[in-house]
């Protein structure tokens, strides 16, 4: 997965002070401007990845939510939730 890949690429330049994280909902499928297929599902899996390896590695992590054209929001609402659950399992 390319999370993954650009979460290993940045502990081998150098280790952050922070990390800066755009929880992004553009990705997703519904989108009219993704050229992506990933569902909420993926989503939250991306999310999930990130707050498990910064909570892994000891790195203080800062997210905001952005994104998301999909017409009907509340699916937008739902890849925010999703952020959100993920956070929460990574660190409750």
């Amino acid at each position: 997965m390319a999370v993954e890949r650009g979460l290993t690429a940045i502990l081998a330049y150098e280790r952050p002070d922070l990390v800066l994280y755009q929880a992004g909902a553009d990705p997703y499928k519904e989108d009219p401007y993704s050229p992506l297929d990933l569902d909420l599902d993926d989503l939250k899996q991306r999310d999930r990845l990130v707050f498990d390896w910064a909570r892994r590695e000891r790195l203080p992590l800062a997210w905001v939510l952005a994104g998301g054209y999909t017409p009907d929001v509340s699916k937008v609402v739902a890849v925010h939730l999703g952020t959100f659950d993920a956070a929460k399992a990574a660190y409750c």
